[in-house]
């Protein structure tokens, strides 16, 4: 047998340990994207099952003319939602107070929100490329006005936001990893278009980290409470740019709704990646 030269056994070591690390670096990776996608779908599905056992209850008292009085007549609703695209979840809910009358009538209207979610993307750490894991909060306390123009009704709100993000691990090219507060506004729009059709559009801005969203809606009632229709916006902060294009369904009665969209989504110049949301609301 021939002796290997020295130099060739170094290289066949080094081989080794980079194939070996390769592996590991491999494994780990699909370790942690089996372990995202886990707590994506858990989590979704906790608040899917929560969302619609709240609209079959609801839906079933409406249905029965068993609703109590202050949810026809109220002066507060409040929602909660999901939203999931393929590498985001979120969760989110609020209220709108009407202090000096009915939820239904123009007037003041203080609106409380918030919502928490965790995303993923392709980022630059170290100097090497690595999958960045982030979560997010945010918090608004806006105070408005509704008022009806007889096929119209318009809303505005200002005041203070608060938008938090944690990541890791940390991505310092990335403007949107810390905590911040601002000023935030909100414009949203109702028009019945015919007795048949509606056009819904909502748009708001804040200046913790530049954030912003948009949304058109233009439904058409295809039954009793049942509306159908398309929808489209863009959303997005500091650090990027995206937008959205699908369909909705959406099902209302006396005191509250519920609908469920889907679509694609993604980066604004080339939105490739699914979504669906879901939002119940109620009135009370």
């Amino acid at each position: 047998q021939h002796e290997q030269h020295p130099q060739v056994l170094a290289s066949s070591i080094v081989t080794a340990v980079r194939v070996a690390a390769a592996g590991c670096s491999v494994s780990c990776w699909l370790t942690r994207e089996a372990a995202f996608l886990r707590r994506v779908s858990s989590r979704w599905l906790a608040v899917l099952v929560f969302i619609l056992g709240l609209a079959n209850s609801a839906g079933a008292r409406a249905g029965d003319g068993g609703l109590p009085v202050p949810f026809v007549s109220g002066a507060v609703e409040g929602w909660s939602g999901a939203d999931a695209i393929r590498h985001s979840w979120s969760a989110y809910s609020g209220v709108n107070w009407s202090p000096f009358g009915k939820i239904a009538a123009d007037g003041l209207r203080v609106r409380l929100s918030g919502g928490y979610g965790e995303y993923r993307y392709p980022g630059s750490v170290g100097g090497r490329t690595e999958t960045v894991y982030g979560t997010a909060g945010f918090a608004d306390l806006l105070v408005g006005y509704q008022l009806g123009l007889g096929a119209l009704t318009l809303k505005a709100f200002g005041g203070a936001t608060f938008d938090g993000h944690v990541l890791a691990p940390f991505d310092g090219n990335n403007p949107v990893n810390a905590n911040a507060t601002g000023a935030k506004g909100v414009v949203e729009g109702w028009l019945n278009i015919t007795p048949a059709t509606w056009a819904q559009v909502d748009l708001a801005y804040g200046t913790a980290h530049a954030s912003y969203n948009s949304r058109l809606r233009v439904g058409h009632r295809v039954a009793n409470g049942l509306s159908l229709g398309v929808e489209g916006g863009g959303f997005g902060n500091a650090a990027s740019d995206n937008g959205r294009l699908g369909g909705f369904a959406r099902y209302d009665w006396l005191g509250g709704e519920v609908s469920v969209s889907g679509g694609m989504s993604g980066d604004i110049a080339a939105p490739r990646n699914p979504y669906g949301t879901l939002v119940y609301l109620m009135k009370f």
